[in-house]
C-alpha cells in the first residue's frame, strides 16, 4: 500500500528447460504480492510488539518511580529520583535539575549526577547567572530544548565535555513561580521514544513534586498553629492561677465572711477556671502530640496506686450523682512501665467520661488485670489490661468511627448538653500508644460503654 519495495523474489529455469510464460509470471506476481503482504504484516507484528514490550518496560520503571517518588513527601528525594530515572532510561552521561524560583530568580535547590558514580550531589553555591541555558518565558506546560550551545558545560561546570544538551522546563501548578529544569548530556541525540518517556516522567515528578509542595506548607500551617497554642497556653495559665487563688482565698472566709450565694458564685468560678484550665491542657498535649515534641518518662509504676489515686480524686463527683462504683482489681497487680502522670491522666479521662455520660443512680466498673497481650501481636508480650465500663447513654453506631478523632464529641443530645472539649479521648488513645499500649472500646446506644487499654509490665 506504500509502494516501497521490501524484498526480492528471484526463480532460475524451469524444470523443462522452457522459457517463463505470461502465465508464469501472473502466478509470480500474485505470489509475491501475497507474500509482501505477509512480510509487511510480520514487519508490523514484530515493530508493534517490540513497541508493546518497551511500553510495559517502561510502565513497569514508572510504577517503581511512582512509588519511590511517593514514598518520600521531601522535594529533594523528588528531585533525586527524577534525575536518577532520567540520566538511566536515556542513558545520558550526566544530567543536572534544578528548582528555580522565577519571582526572585532565585535557585531553590539543584542537583547533578557524576559520571562514573552513582552518588547525586547537591550544587549549593551555584547561581541563576551560571545557567545560560535558563529562559522563564515558558508558554506550554513543559519544553523540551534540544540545544548545542557549547557554553552549557562550561556553565554548568560539568566534568565531561559534550556536544548535545536537552533541556525541559516544567511549570509547577502548585506554586505559578516555580519552574522544574530538567538538563541532560548525552554523546547522542535522543530517540523519540526518549523524549516521550522523559514528558510522561516529567508529569509524574511534577504531581510529586506538587504534593511535596503542599506537604511542606501543611508542616509550616502545624508547627505555627503549634507555636500559637504554646503562646496562648502560657499566657493564659497565670491569670488563671490568679483567679483560682484569689478565687480559693475569698471561699475559705481569709478577707471576711461570705454568705451563702457568694459562696455559690466562687464554686461556679472555681468549676470553670478547672475547665479552663484542662482545656488549656489538653490543647497543650494534642498540639506536643502532633509535632512529636511530648516527652514521655518511663519508669516501674505501681498500678495499684495510679487505680487509687484516680478514684480519690473522683470520689466527691460519683457521691454527688450517687453512682454504684465497681472496683475489680487485685491488690498485688504488677508494676507497669510507663509515665506514671500520663496514665493517671489517661485514666482520668476515661473515668471522668464515665462519670458525666452516666445517669445518676448509674453503675461504673473501674478494673484492671495481668494479661497475655493477645490484643497487640506486635507490643509487649505481657501487660496489665484496664477498663472502665458504664451503664450511660453509650456512643451511637454512627459516632464510633470518629471517636478518637480530634474536637469530636458525638452527635446525640445526651452528649451535646454535657460539657466537654473533644480531645480527651484522642490523647488518650495517644498516650497509651505512646507508652506501648493499646486501646479501643465497646458500645452500645442506650446500655453503656467499656474502654480499654493495655500498658506493659
Amino acid at each position: 500500500s506504500n509502494n516501497i519495495v521490501i524484498g526480492l523474489l528471484e526463480v532460475i529455469n524451469k524444470n523443462n528447460n522452457l522459457p517463463f510464460t505470461d502465465r508464469d509470471l501472473e502466478m509470480l506476481e500474485g505470489f509475491a504480492g501475497q507474500a509482501a503482504v505477509a512480510i509487511n504484516n510480520a514487519k508490523l507484528y514484530r515493530k508493534t510488539d517490540r513497541a508493546l514490550e518497551r511500553r510495559i518496560d517502561e510502565l513497569s520503571l514508572m510504577q517503581q518511580i511512582d512509588r519511590e517518588l511517593h514514598s518520600s513527601p521531601s522535594l529533594d528525594a523528588a528531585l533525586q529520583t527524577t534525575l536518577r530515572a532520567a540520566v538511566s532510561q536515556t542513558q545520558a552521561l550526566c544530567g543536572t535539575i534544578a528548582l528555580v524560583d522565577t519571582y526572585n530568580n532565585e535557585i531553590e535547590m539543584i542537583w547533578q549526577t557524576i559520571p562514573g558514580q552513582e552518588q547525586i550531589r547537591s550544587l549549593e553555591d551555584m547561581d541563576l547567572r551560571d545557567f545560560v541555558w535558563f529562559s522563564k518565558e515558558t508558554t506550554e506546560s513543559y519544553q523540551i530544548i534540544d540545544s548545542s550551545v557549547s557554553e552549557l558545560s562550561e556553565a554548568l561546570k560539568l566534568p565531561v565535555p559534550c556536544e548535545t544538551h536537552f533541556l525541559i522546563q516544567a511549570e509547577l501548578e502548585a506554586n505559578e513561580y516555580v519552574l522544574l529544569i530538567l538538563h541532560l548530556e548525552s554523546a547522542d541525540k535522543l530517540i523519540e521514544g526518549d523524549i516521550e518517556f522523559l514528558v510522561r516522567l516529567n508529569d509524574h515528578a511534577a504531581i510529586a513534586l506538587r504534593n511535596a509542595f503542599l506537604y511542606d506548607d501543611l508542616q509550616t500551617a502545624v508547627q505555627s498553629k503549634n507555636e500559637f497554642i504554646g503562646f496562648i497556653s502560657h499566657e493564659l495559665k497565670n491569670p488563671l492561677t490568679a483567679i483560682k487563688g484569689h478565687a480559693d482565698i475569698l471561699a475559705k472566709g481569709m478577707v471576711g465572711e461570705i454568705n451563702a450565694e457568694q459562696e455559690d458564685f466562687l464554686r461556679t468560678i472555681s468549676h470553670n477556671v478547672r475547665r479552663m484550665s484542662t482545656f488549656i491542657t489538653d490543647l497543650s498535649d494534642q498540639s506536643h502530640i502532633e509535632s512529636k515534641s511530648l516527652r514521655i518518662t518511663f519508669a516501674a509504676t505501681s498500678a495499684n496506686e495510679v487505680l487509687a489515686e484516680v478514684l480519690h480524686t473522683f470520689e466527691q463527683g460519683i457521691k454527688e450523682k450517687s453512682i454504684n462504683i465497681k472496683q475489680n482489681f487485685k491488690p498485688d497487680l504488677p508494676e507497669v512501665w510507663c509515665d506514671r502522670l500520663r496514665l493517671i491522666q489517661v485514666l482520668s479521662n476515661l473515668v471522668s467520661n464515665a462519670v458525666k455520660y452516666t445517669p445518676e443512680g448509674g453503675h461504673i466498673e473501674i478494673g484492671a488485670a495481668y494479661a497475655i497481650n493477645n490484643w497487640d501481636q506486635e507490643g509487649a508480650a505481657e501487660v496489665v489490661h484496664f477498663w472502665v465500663e458504664d451503664d450511660g447513654y453509650g456512643i451511637a453506631e454512627g459516632d464510633q468511627e470518629h471517636i478518637f478523632e480530634k474536637f469530636y464529641r458525638g452527635t446525640s443530645d445526651h452528649i451535646l448538653k454535657i460539657q466537654g472539649t473533644g480531645l480527651g479521648l484522642r490523647i488518650s488513645k495517644s498516650l497509651v500508644e505512646m507508652m506501648g499500649g493499646t486501646m479501643w472500646f465497646v458500645s452500645a446506644p442506650g446500655e453503656g460503654s467499656t474502654f480499654h487499654f493495655t500498658i506493659p509490665i
